[in-house]
């Protein structure tokens, strides 16, 4: 497994990404859930979203990696709607990102 400040890597999509600047990627990689370090019960999940890393915390390692997918769908959106980004996986619209289609 890779390691870096995510801890380890444990998952990593790379979307094509269309704006006013041009085309470029936006890379979303996922470390693995692990306890929080000020907490003996919670747990994060650090996601990073194109060089900018943040954790989503949860009650175990399962809603910490929820909350992370969660994180992610937001970012998305709001970079779809604000910034009238576009985003492709593979060529197609449906970036297989929605959990509840998995």
């Amino acid at each position: 497994m890779v390691k870096s400040k995510l801890g380890e890597i444990i998952a990593e999509r790379k979307l094509e990404l269309s704006s006013a600047i041009g085309e470029e990627y936006f890379v979303i990689r996922l470390g693995k859930p692990r306890p929080c370090q000020d907490s003996e019960k919670n747990w994060e999940c650090p996601v990073e979203l194109n060089g900018r890393v943040v954790l989503a915390f949860g009650v175990d390692s399962y809603q910490a990696l929820l909350m992370a997918f969660q994180i992610i769908s937001i970012e998305k959106d709001s970079l779809k709607t604000e910034k009238k980004h576009i985003f492709k996986w593979l060529g197609m619209d449906d970036l297989g990102l929605d959990i509840k289609n998995v």
